[in-house]
């Protein structure tokens, strides 16, 4: 007895959850019906919006084609004036060559005038140091001055530091016995 019983039981607990997964469907599809105009609104905005971009792509589209069309006529139109407006003709083309030559010709002037300069004053610095070696030795008494007699004018003219003196103070040579 036991067993129709459970049985009985079963079945009546599987129908009431059958019908509970029934309901929750139909409740399911009502809440999406209820979204399905709400999405297909938001789709057909979408797709006006898309519609929208697109139209304004292709006009973009048609003027950046346009502007770059317009770009390509102005540079065949600039390398056209250009060669005429820039080429320099030939008398300032010949001017332009003896600018140069006559640069060139002043900086190697100028580069040997450096050279004569440069060895001028070197020149001038060597003389200068002669010039001051032989007053050094002008102003030094000659070794020979002490030799020579120094009551001589002639002496006196080539030692001049030697005074004149009178003949005592003269050291005069001794003499050897004469024989």
């Amino acid at each position: 007895m036991k067993c129709p019983i459970l049985l009985t039981g079963l079945v009546l607990l599987s129908g009431m959850g059958l019908v509970g997964i029934l309901l929750e469907q139909r409740r399911r599809a009502t809440e999406m019906a209820g979204k399905i105009p709400s999405l297909e609104a938001w789709g057909r905005q979408t797709w006006n919006r898309l519609a929208r971009y697109q139209g304004q792509l292709s006009r973009l589209q048609r003027k950046l084609d346009d502007l770059l069309e317009e770009v390509g006529v102005l540079n065949k139109e600039l390398l056209d004036l250009h060669p005429k407006q820039w080429s320099p003709d030939k008398e300032t083309q010949a001017c332009l060559e003896d600018k140069k030559k006559t640069e060139e010709d002043l900086q190697a002037k100028e580069a040997e005038l450096n050279s004569f300069t440069d060895q001028l004053k070197t020149e001038q610095n060597s003389w200068k140091q002669e010039i001051t070696s032989l007053k050094q030795q002008v102003a030094q008494q000659s070794k020979l001055c002490d030799f020579v007699d120094k009551a001589s004018e002639v002496s006196m003219q080539l030692c001049t530091n030697i005074q004149k003196t009178d003949g005592a103070d003269e050291k005069k040579p001794e003499q050897g016995p004469v024989m």
